[in-house]
């Protein structure tokens, strides 16, 4: 990693660059058809094979229910309760997630005829967490078991409450357990240790999941569970779960059911929030649903939010969504006013004293909105923020690498009470104390330096040429994007503004980039007070995420800047590359020459390979041991042409007996170019040997053949490659699924791939993948044109400079 710090107007976060992985790419780039930038963000996630990635894109992670140790005692007692019509009380949380779990799981078991009530305690009344009044007024109420969502492995007093009056309790939940479990007669959490189940992230609403998921082996004439996917991927996007693993494969899943046919609450609440229409991805439901639902539980009772999930009628849709919608323009009010307030309070500490840490708080402010204050604070004043508003209740966000959790252990006797982790907490105080804790956390903070700027690993350096509709549709590929898979972000190297930098909206900064040709429109949000500071011409080193804009829509791309600095002096390794065009003019014996003078590396094709080594054989200079192939397919490569390990000198020829047979070949050409010091590249080959190899294509023809040579059973991906072996490469087989899973001719369920009926002819063009297929070809058949009529500095270019996406 290398660390970026852009001279005079300094960037606001602190840059870190991957190195880039050059042949873990070829291998992505070759077997998946991906660019070499998207085959870097891959790796960069740490998916470095085919089989990792592939899996990734497409979504088959799948983990059994019953790996949960307690799923079989859970299942057997709620078996019981349905059978004996016992009465269930479902016990939930008042967030997002614990509203659709707790949806979830009431429809669910209704559906299967069980006689169920629930409850989502009140944020301010109940508090978080079964209590024990609770636990006896489940009881007073005839319920003998108790099923706890997204809450309950702490709650120790309630559960021994509810099993002394007869009740018996099944937690399931996802927050971390104390030292010993609360004594139920299961627990489903796979954050507790040994709990069995190999993923560890998941949302409280997918424990409940993959409960009821269990439960689908006993009653398999009941409700299927993936109708309840929807939910899943609200409540784990909503939660801030990571979307990587199980999760991935099941928020992927569950958007594409949210906009193939959503629940009558959800198309309610999209239609309120004036969505109609429009394809729903995880930014909708962080940034616009969820935040909806939430107001139900921080302004008044999440009921509502419950009684909108579970609706089956139209009319009662749109009543509460109605009803949702207004509460959230309350909070939305609630918290402006709020901010403004904070804003105010802070500034006034700010005039007196330069203070490391904000801390503010009115007892009439909502304590519902307080998190949200706080957040806003800490990113205008590039300091971490603590805010309490009524009953003491407060919320701290952390800025930089601050410790927000550590502070509050060193003033723990000022708190009535406390938790989070490094970066946010929520935190209880008596007001009379708000001052003593504003000086006691700011003579922590004093203490203890840390580094004030946000660090953002930056995926890959990219040029602007490279910013193309194709890398926009790998892009799309790999959403929804959140904890575990961030939002691509990209380094632009010296890029100029090409017109004047306008003002837009509010503060917001807006101008076209331009470098080498190539020009991308630019949005920088918040930033329009930097105008001054960029006159024309300004060299700029800019981070930016790349998305449609949202008024061209798949028309035009643009760069949403994250920061931006002066261009810096990138210091550059020189290297030393000569190239010598034999085409027309070589032959095996001045491939010779090439290999007797120096460590060599020859690229050929498949149908020459033998001969070349037979020749080199009577010469004399083929290694004792055999031949590594650098890729698997074309290239032959000798460490040291006496069988010796590499030699510490930087010279190599590189020898072309045929043209490069695509842009992955060039991937290995730059590899080797920028790992050694003096690189001569001999093209040996002539139009006679440039001749196109054959290769297989993925055309209507041979997808009708890989369709008709799959099992008409669900089987897993590696079960589906022993099949496939003798009749092609796993390559072409995942390339042929990603197709298939793209038309809906296949469905990726529960870890397998399985056929759907076919009634009608498929357009292929509506496959992306299909169309990256056709597009490399179109793009492999180009290069191979160019390296044959290339001329001078134009054919120097081709292999040493030129861009990827348009070699």
């Amino acid at each position: 990693m290398t660390n970026h710090d852009g001279p005079a107007f300094n960037p606001s976060h602190a840059w870190q660059l991957s190195e880039p992985d050059y042949p873990a790419q070829r291998r992505l780039s070759q077997e998946l058809l991906l660019t070499p930038v998207v085959a870097q963000i891959l790796i960069n996630r740490s998916l470095c094979s085919p089989a990792e990635s592939f899996a990734f894109l497409f979504g088959v992670i799948h983990h059994d229910p019953y790996l949960f140790h307690d799923m079989e005692k859970a299942v057997e007692r709620i078996r019981r309760a349905l059978d004996s019509g016992e009465s269930i009380f479902i016990y939930g949380d008042y967030d997002v997630d614990g509203i659709t779990g707790t949806a979830l799981l009431t429809d669910y078991l209704r559906r299967l005829g069980g006689v169920v009530s629930y409850k989502v305690p009140h944020r301010l009344e109940d508090g978080y967490d079964l209590s024990p009044r609770e636990a006896e007024e489940a009881a007073n109420d005839g319920h003998t078991l108790i099923i706890t969502n997204d809450c309950g492995v702490t709650a120790h007093e309630a559960v021994a409450r509810a099993r002394n009056l007869g009740v018996d309790v099944i937690i399931t939940d996802h927050h971390l357990p104390d030292d010993t479990l609360p004594r139920a007669n299961a627990v489903i959490n796979a954050s507790v240790p040994g709990s069995g189940y190999p993923f560890k992230g998941l949302a409280g609403v997918t424990t409940v999941y993959k409960l009821v998921s269990a439960l689908h082996r006993h009653y398999p004439e009941g409700p299927d569970p993936d109708e309840y996917l929807d939910l899943v991927a609200l409540g784990t996007v909503a939660d801030v779960c990571p979307l990587i693993n199980e999760n991935r494969s099941l928020v992927v899943n569950g958007l594409a059911r949210l906009n193939r046919l959503p629940r009558l609450g959800l198309a309610a609440l999209i239609d309120s929030a004036h969505l109609g229409g429009r394809r729903i991805t995880a930014k909708h439901l962080s940034y616009v649903l969820a935040p909806r639902l939430n107001a139900a539980g921080r302004i008044s009772t999440a009921d509502v939010g419950v009684e909108l999930l579970l609706t089956d009628d139209a009319e009662t849709a749109h009543r509460l969504a109605t009803r949702i919608e207004g509460l959230n323009r309350r909070r939305r009010s609630i918290e402006a006013e709020t901010t403004r307030k904070a804003m105010a309070m802070a500034e006034d500490d700010l005039a007196l004293e330069d203070i490391p840490v904000l801390v503010v708080g009115d007892p009439d402010w909502h304590p519902g909105v307080v998190g949200i204050v706080a957040a806003r604070l800490a990113d205008r004043f590039n300091r971490p923020a603590m805010v309490f508003g009524e009953h003491g209740r407060g919320s701290a966000r952390g800025y930089g690498d601050f410790d927000i959790i550590g502070t509050l252990d060193r003033c723990a006797e000022l708190l009535n009470e406390y938790g989070g982790h490094r970066h946010a907490a929520g935190v209880r105080i008596q007001f009379k104390n708000l001052n003593a804790i504003r000086r006691r956390v700011n003579a922590v903070a004093r203490e203890d330096s840390y580094d004030k700027r946000t660090r953002l690993e930056v995926d890959a350096v990219v040029e602007l040429d490279q910013l193309t509709e194709t890398l926009m549709g790998e892009l799309e590929i790999l959403e929804p994007f959140g904890i575990g898979n961030a939002e691509p972000l990209f380094l632009a190297r010296n890029v100029k503004p090409i017109s004047k930098p306008q003002v837009v909206g509010k503060n917001h900064l807006k101008m076209i980039l331009g470098s080498n040709g190539a020009s991308v429109e630019a949005i920088a949000f918040n930033m329009a007070d930097l105008i001054p500071q960029l006159p024309p011409e300004t060299g700029l080193d800019v981070l930016f995420n790349l998305e449609r804009h949202p008024l061209k829509g798949r028309s035009g791309l643009q760069m949403r800047i994250v920061d931006l600095a002066p261009a810096a002096a990138v210091q550059t390794v020189e290297y030393s590359r000569k190239l010598h065009d034999l085409r027309g003019k070589g032959d095996a014996d001045r491939l010779l020459e090439c290999v007797e003078s120096c460590d060599a590396v020859i690229y050929t094709w498949p149908d020459d390979r033998e001969e070349l080594q037979r020749h080199l054989a009577r010469r004399g200079w083929l290694p004792a041991a055999a031949p590594g192939m650098l890729d698997g397919r074309h290239y032959i490569f000798w460490d040291t042409l006496a069988n010796q390990p590499r030699p510490s000198t930087e010279a190599l020829n590189l020898c072309l007996w045929r043209p490069l047979d695509g842009l992955h070949e060039l991937l290995v050409l730059r590899e080797l170019t920028q790992s050694h010091g003096r690189v001569s590249l001999y093209l040996l080959f002539d139009k006679a040997r440039g001749v196109q190899p054959a290769k297989h294509s993925l055309d209507r023809v041979r997808l009708a053949e890989i369709w008709r040579n799959l099992p008409e059973e669900a089987l897993r991906v590696d079960e589906l490659h022993g099949l496939y072996s003798d009749n092609g490469s796993p390559g072409e087989l995942r390339l042929a699924l990603s197709i298939f899973l793209e038309l809906g001719l296949m469905e990726s369920r529960n870890g397998n791939y399985q056929k759907r009926p076919v009634q009608d002819r498929r357009d292929l063009t509506r496959s992306f993948t299909y169309q990256r297929i056709r597009a490399c070809d179109s793009r492999r058949r180009r290069f191979i044109r160019q390296q044959l009529e290339f001329q001078g500095a134009e054919l120097e270019r081709l292999y040493f400079e030129s861009r990827f996406c348009d070699a």
